[in-house]
């Protein structure tokens, strides 16, 4: 999943820091782990979380999760 992360980020756009919390976000953690990992708040996990969706046209983390899959090269 995290090699995909810069895949999905180039296609939709997101910022670094997007992609950052979006990988961590694909990797399961939640929000409060996400703040911790990276020294930052909260509330800043939370808007970042809220724009990669929402760039991605994702409703939630398990589509966003779902569309960092679908970057995967197919598996012969």
């Amino acid at each position: 999943v995290e090699g995909n992360i810069d895949l999905v980020a180039a296609a939709y756009g997101l910022t670094p820091a997007e992609t950052q919390v979006a990988g961590l976000m694909a990797s399961g953690l939640s929000n409060p782990e996400i703040s911790d990992r990276l020294n930052i708040s909260p509330e800043t996990v939370k808007t970042h979380v809220a724009s990669s969706l929402l760039k991605t046209q994702c409703r939630n983390r398990l589509a966003f999760t779902w569309r960092v899959i679908q970057f995967s090269p197919p598996i012969l």
